[in-house]
């Protein structure tokens, strides 16, 4: 049996005082560069993008070394990379790395746990959005990952403002080994503590990154895709809240793929095909989207 560790008994009072660090250029360049139709989306302007940050290059091609991708050879230079592992993988792994960037200096480690645990599940999350859409034949996969990769920023933000009240609202540990679980909280327990939620702090990030139309949509509407009216976008929407149950599924035993069933009808309907054969193809991808999770945010 576990216990809550350390759960602040009262509320939080910030008064909506959130920190919203600034986004990091290279994020934002290879969003605005995946926002572009597929025919702009040229790997030189991803390779000139990650070529004038030393740091995000560092960090993508330990990534692109990793075991996971499995390359014969020691790659040394992003173009290089670009040409093995193609644009998708490579701004996928940039776009990672820079969310992550983001968000550091926690002084615990428990909140440096609970941050890669959000990360993987958005990692996650991205990916399942980007295979669905893929799947389905519809376009823009590359801003399905992204509404997957930012959907949790809101949980980012809070965790980022106030560390000593939101961390105890994931952490339980056991009595009898003092084993860490983490969970994601419910949207109920952060308006008790903060009289907010993470999809309306990720809003306020929307509006204040200046983030692409359509991302915003996602971020804001994933919980609540049937009330976004144009087809394309609420199919997008869909693929993204449906992300985000299965990769919360992957990473937490107590989850389940169970309540994305209503979401997955709906998009079922849209592209008229059965949703237990989304089921079942969302099923078949549970251990590549959690290996490239996992490869996507370890240290």
């Amino acid at each position: 049996m576990t216990s809550p560790a350390a759960r602040p008994d009262t509320p939080g009072t910030l008064d909506g005082e959130y920190k919203y660090p600034p986004m990091p250029t290279t994020l934002s360049d290879v969003l605005d560069l995946l926002s572009l139709p597929k025919s702009e989306q040229h790997p030189e302007r991803l390779v000139a993008i990650v070529q004038r940050d030393p740091i995000t290059a560092a960090y993508v091609l330990r990534r692109v070394n990793s075991a996971y991708f499995g390359l014969s050879r020691q790659v040394t230079h992003v173009e290089r990379a670009v040409v093995l592992l193609g644009f998708t993988n490579v701004s996928n792994l940039v776009l990672s790395v820079g969310l992550r960037q983001t968000f550091q200096g926690f002084e615990g480690r428990e909140e440096e746990q609970i941050m890669e645990h959000i990360m993987r599940i958005s990692v996650a999350a991205a990916v399942y959005a980007r295979d669905l859409v893929e799947h389905l034949a519809l376009p823009l996969p590359e801003t399905a990952f992204s509404g997957g990769l930012l959907h949790q920023i809101g949980r980012m933000i809070l965790l980022y403002t106030a560390p000593e009240v939101y961390a105890p609202l994931w952490c339980e540990r056991s009595p009898v080994d003092d084993r860490l679980t983490i969970t994601t909280p419910t949207v109920d327990q952060e308006r008790a503590y903060f009289g907010t939620d993470y999809v309306k702090v990720g809003a306020t990030a929307v509006t204040r990154w200046k983030l692409p139309d359509k991302l915003g949509t996602l971020i804001r509407a994933h919980r609540h895709p049937g009330s976004v009216g144009d087809a394309h976008l609420r199919a997008l929407t869909l693929a993204v809240g449906i992300g985000s149950m299965y990769g919360c599924a992957l990473f937490e035993e107590a989850a389940s793929t169970a309540p994305a069933r209503p979401m997955l009808t709906a998009l079922a309907r849209l592209r008229n095909v059965e949703s237990e054969a989304l089921s079942a193809f969302l099923e078949g991808r549970r251990a590549v989207v959690r290996a490239f999770a996992v490869a996507a945010t370890e240290g």
